[in-house]
């Protein structure tokens, strides 16, 4: 019976017990309880045999969650996205990450959380060629067995792009001039170098630019040769 129950629930020996030993099997038991038992034996004349009480306790149920809870990559944009009802988790890292390099050493890049008890591997690493995409699987597996498999897709941004707008200030004559650079995906960017370009295709004057005060834009200063015909680049 459990221990906190005052009636005892009687299981018979099965048969071909002898002598010299017997067992009893019990099913239905609650998980993580107190039970206590005791032995007892009727003998040729009748007369019953009781044994000491003694105590056991069951094991805990076997958890079964299968949920990724937290993903973390190495160097990633903002936060994962985790779609546990489709299995899948999405992650941006900057443009100039290298996908190939990433792949080799994905494991020991990631920080993953998951359900209490449950173990996560990462399988089926891949990277296409002249792709900037790289998947791969997670399978959490619960104590009792169960798992569950995500897909993960980490995506490089693309090739931040200034727009055609940036260099209208850029007077086609000798000096410096200073400019101011915006466009998709520059406010993620970690260093910008300006290039001049003649038309033979010689970098004619380089030059670094320098966040603005509210990080959302890029100002350069370059310096124009003198008699020259200029193109930008970055």
């Amino acid at each position: 019976r459990a221990a906190s129950a005052t009636e005892w629930i009687p299981r018979e020996a099965e048969e071909g017990s002898s002598k010299d030993g017997f067992s009893v099997v019990i099913n239905g038991l609650t998980p993580d309880t107190d039970y206590v038992y005791r032995v007892y034996v009727l003998d040729a004349a009748g007369k019953m045999h009781y044994g000491e009480i003694r105590t056991f306790r069951t094991a805990a149920a076997l958890l079964t969650g299968t949920e990724i809870v937290s993903f973390y990559l190495e160097g990633q944009i903002g936060e994962a996205n985790i779609d546990s009802e489709n299995g899948t988790i999405t992650v941006t890292v900057p443009y100039q990450t290298d996908l190939e390099d990433l792949s080799r050493r994905l494991i020991s890049a990631v920080q993953i959380s998951a359900s209490p008890g449950a173990e996560v591997s990462i399988a089926d690493i891949s990277v296409s060629e002249g792709s900037n995409t790289l998947t791969a699987t997670c399978t959490v597996t619960a104590e009792d067995g169960t798992s569950k498999t995500y897909l993960l897709t980490v995506q490089a941004q693309a090739t931040p792009q200034i727009a055609d707008s940036s260099f209208d200030s850029l007077r086609n004559e000798a000096g410096e001039q200073t400019i101011t650079l915006s466009g998709t995906g520059l406010e993620n960017a970690s260093s910008i170098e300006i290039l001049l370009i003649d038309a033979f295709g010689q970098t004619v004057s380089r030059a670094a630019a320098v966040r603005n005060t509210d990080g959302k834009v890029w100002i350069v200063t370059v310096n124009v040769p003198a008699n020259s015909s200029t193109e930008s680049d970055m």
